[in-house]
């Protein structure tokens, strides 16, 4: 049996971030980003424009962690949402402010 559309969106999730300089504000080049869910990795990207997205993971919180050469490691969550289609992924972007070593 083939499941309806409808259905399948309704299953998708996801978020966006972007990863900023705290003191500048400016997007950080290269980050290392890795989201969890249920303790094991989802996913993991390298990027060069400071946003990145996830997308066809369980909605909710979801464990975060973001390195770059020359900050601290960032901890922290992650929220992905349900995106019917009148939902857009950018009304879920979190902004993560990294702090130089």
């Amino acid at each position: 049996m083939r499941a309806a559309v409808e259905d399948v969106l309704k299953i998708n999730a996801g978020a966006a971030a972007y990863v900023v300089d705290r003191d500048t504000q400016r997007p950080i080049d290269d980050a290392m980003v890795a989201i969890y869910v249920d303790g094991l990795i989802a996913n993991s990207v390298k990027k060069g424009n400071g946003i990145f997205a996830i997308i066809n993971v369980s909605p909710g919180k979801h464990e975060l962690k973001i390195e770059c050469e020359g900050y601290h490691e960032y901890d922290g969550t992650l929220t992905a949402v349900e995106f019917p289609l009148a939902v857009r992924l950018v009304d879920a972007i979190t902004v993560c402010e990294l702090e130089q070593t």
